[in-house]
């Protein structure tokens, strides 16, 4: 993570209000929110509505977030409002850099075992579009041409294929 944390701006009460409900750490550590979450992300009152506590202090610190964006977590945290673990990207995007799912049964993103060869299966979703990597001997192996597509399809929002 090689962004520079902006300036907390304890100057402003709204902000100084917010920076109180949160643990800040080293700059390269999470810094959780303390108080309400919904869904796991931090909820934070201005006095007139309730904000997304990430998106909120992004475009307090970094700047506005365009119509259709989301502020994506570059370390998965729901809970880190750290202006240096957040960018701002499209949705498809924020999709692909997803980790493991929790139901998975391989531990491995984009991971099968075949019902009939009982070989390991690569997949890789791209736009909508299915595309099959290959059959392998292993999960790893399996996982590691995921990676690698992933990689070369998604570029910076690729996430590896392991729990």
């Amino acid at each position: 993570m090689d962004r520079v944390t902006p300036a907390l701006q304890l100057d402003n009460p709204l902000v100084a209000r917010f920076w109180a409900k949160v643990a800040i750490g080293g700059p390269d550590d999470c810094w959780e929110w303390t108080a309400a979450k919904r869904e796991g992300y931090g909820q934070f009152w201005d006095g007139k509505k309730s904000h997304e506590a990430h998106r909120f202090i992004y475009s307090v610190t970094v700047g506005e977030i365009a119509t259709g964006l989301v502020c994506d977590h570059l370390c998965h945290n729901r809970k880190c409002v750290n202006p240096s673990h957040l960018r701002v990207c499209s949705r498809k995007d924020n999709n692909r850099f997803k980790l493991l799912r929790k139901d998975s049964s391989t531990g491995f993103k984009g991971v099968k075992r075949g019902h009939r060869s009982q070989r390991w299966q690569a997949r890789i979703k791209v736009d909508g579009v299915a595309i099959s990597l290959g059959t392998f001997d292993t999960p790893e192996l399996a996982n590691a041409a995921y990676t690698e597509a992933a990689r070369v399809h998604f570029g910076e929002f690729a996430c590896g294929g392991a729990a």
